[in-house]
């Protein structure tokens, strides 16, 4: 008896099905890759987006403290500009919180470098001192007191007092806390705080800061603090490179005493 085996048609996958779907998976992977990259590029830009906010929020509340203690117990508005470029402008504002004063025991001459008071307390090294003979007003950084039991005491500064001569019977002198903003850093600037020159902590994330002085009708008067009313901070970053890179600010204004 013989048995007869019956071999039909077997299915496979062609070379050309297999192309196909290498093909039609790599289209899927690629297009899934760039979903994923898509999806991390736009959330590490929402976050670096979500923190340059929060830091040109804080400083700016920070730069308006400043400026509203402008001034404070001294002469004049305590605000001092260096008008740069349009992305680094340097301010400075002085104040006096303890509303101390004091009273020169001889004039100072414009080219002193130091200066003789009635009492230097208050007074610190690398503070400032003010001198105020209307229309004369002067601020200069203190390297070194001298404090003498029962006498004058003697004020060392920094660099010649230039302005002046400061009459020892009409001039105020008051001791000046300085706090400052400016660029520093190459070639990836940041604001930086300073009070009396040593720096504070500060959002890294900024590199600009525009400096515009108005008056009270809110007309620009260029680098005339003394005919400023109105000062206007704007602080801000950039985010992203290349052809995505974008610029985010806020601004601030603050009324100051116009000494005119």
């Amino acid at each position: 008896m013989h048995t007869t085996k019956s071999i039909g048609n077997t299915a496979g996958t062609s070379l050309i099905e297999l192309v196909i779907a290498l093909f039609i998976t790599s289209i899927v992977t690629i297009g899934a890759y760039q979903a994923y990259q898509f999806f991390t590029i736009s959330s590490t830009r929402e976050k670096q987006k979500a923190e340059l906010q929060r830091d040109i929020i804080t400083v700016s509340n920070i730069i308006e403290r400043d400026i509203r203690m402008a001034g404070c117990g001294l002469p004049g508005n305590g605000v001092s500009t260096h008008l740069v470029d349009e992305e680094n402008d340097h301010l400075s504002c002085y104040s006096n919180e303890q509303r101390l004063e004091t009273t020169l025991t001889t004039t100072a001459d414009p080219a002193h470098t130091k200066i003789i008071v009635a009492d230097a307390a208050g007074f610190v090294v690398n503070g400032y001192v003010c001198l105020a003979d209307p229309p004369d007003t002067c601020y200069r950084r203190i390297t070194r007191i001298g404090i003498y039991a029962g006498g004058e005491d003697t004020l060392v500064l920094s660099r010649a007092i230039y302005y002046g001569p400061f009459d020892y019977t009409t001039t105020h002198v008051y001791p000046a806390t300085k706090f400052s903003y400016k660029l520093t850093g190459s070639p990836t600037p940041s604001i930086q705080r300073l009070k009396n020159n040593a720096p504070l902590p500060l959002g890294g994330k900024l590199d600009s800061i525009i400096v515009i002085l108005k008056n009270a009708a809110g007309n620009p008067v260029g680098a005339s603090v003394g005919d400023a009313a109105v000062v206007m901070v704007v602080v801000g970053g950039h985010i992203g490179n290349g052809g995505n890179r974008v610029f985010l600010a806020d601004s601030t204004e603050v009324n100051i005493r116009n000494v005119n």
